[in-house]
């Protein structure tokens, strides 16, 4: 599958195992540190083959620094998907051979009160990528549109452990949170997806 500029996606092969079209290189990816990396205006396109599935973030903006290619990696910016803007924050230790590599990542939506939040590691074994960790999604307290009964909008939290690779995850410990703390409604679950 190839995008509109016949350029080869990263992302997912039939068999679900990783497909990064990067040429192989021919020295050490700890020889080379980019203190300062700065990318304006830049395209990602993700593609899973088993479904055709496409995510293209548009507007790619980073600012931060590599310590090597193989990471960490730390740094900020921004992405459009789907005409909504979402600003983001990004950490990821050293990638290991056997620990993988340890992601933060943070986004936010521009548009609305939604914060994402994941503290995963993820590993490829046998080509197929695997992650564990926790997600969190929260809307914060805000201010309720005009016309609304009330004047504030409650705050919620959603937020779980996590385990899989490309073909099923499992969420256990899920707990959803609605309202302030002191008066809180609160759920716990387990799901497979």
């Amino acid at each position: 599958m190839r995008d509109d500029c016949g350029r080869q996606p990263a992302g997912l092969d039939p068999a679900g195992r990783v497909a990064w079209p990067l040429p192989k290189l021919g020295f050490d990816l700890e020889g080379v540190a980019i203190e300062r990396l700065h990318i304006q205006d830049g395209r990602a396109t993700l593609a899973d083959a088993a479904n055709g599935s496409r995510v293209v973030l548009d507007k790619l903006e980073f600012n931060g620094e590599m310590r090597s290619l193989a990471g960490p990696v730390k740094g900020d910016g921004s992405f459009v998907l789907e005409g909504e803007r979402y600003p983001y924050r990004v950490f990821t230790t050293r990638a290991g051979a056997d620990s993988g590599v340890k992601v933060r990542l943070a986004v936010d939506s521009a548009n609305r009160p939604l914060t994402a939040e994941a503290d995963v590691t993820i590993w490829v074994e046998r080509g197929t990528p695997r992650f564990e960790g926790s997600v969190q999604f929260a809307r914060p307290v805000g201010r309720a549109p005009a016309g609304a009964q009330s004047l504030v909008v409650d705050s919620w939290r959603l937020s779980s452990r996590v385990k899989g690779d490309s073909t099923a995850a499992v969420l256990e410990q899920i707990e959803f949170q609605y309202g302030p703390d002191d008066r809180a409604i609160k759920l716990k679950g387990t799901a497979n997806l």
